[in-house]
């Protein structure tokens, strides 16, 4: 089940978290085997990093709730990416986005 149906079903608040890097191949994603992207990141010495956490968010409707939380997400990274001077991506683009 999505993360948006299962909280709406329990009753589970969820707290959006949007986070983006300053550089495309600092984020682990995908496939990546995390020991060679964890060696060829570890040593530099400069990284940037944004974390924005939403206020917890709940509604009956999984679906509205996924979609909430989807566009907040959305919202966050396009004000960071813009910050960062990065070309712009929707989640819903991302297939390893969880919501």
């Amino acid at each position: 089940a999505m993360p948006g149906m299962t909280a709406a079903k329990n009753k589970v608040e969820i707290i959006p978290i949007a986070i983006e890097y300053g550089a495309v191949n600092d984020a682990w994603v995908g496939k990546d085997n995390m020991p060679i992207h964890f060696f060829k990141n570890f040593g530099k010495r400069d990284k940037k990093i944004t974390v924005h956490y939403g206020d917890p968010m709940w509604m009956e409707d999984g679906e509205e709730l996924r979609i909430a939380v989807r566009g907040w997400i959305d919202e966050k990274l396009l004000e960071i990416r813009k910050d960062y001077g990065l070309p712009w991506h929707r989640a819903e683009d991302v297939p390893y986005l969880l919501v």
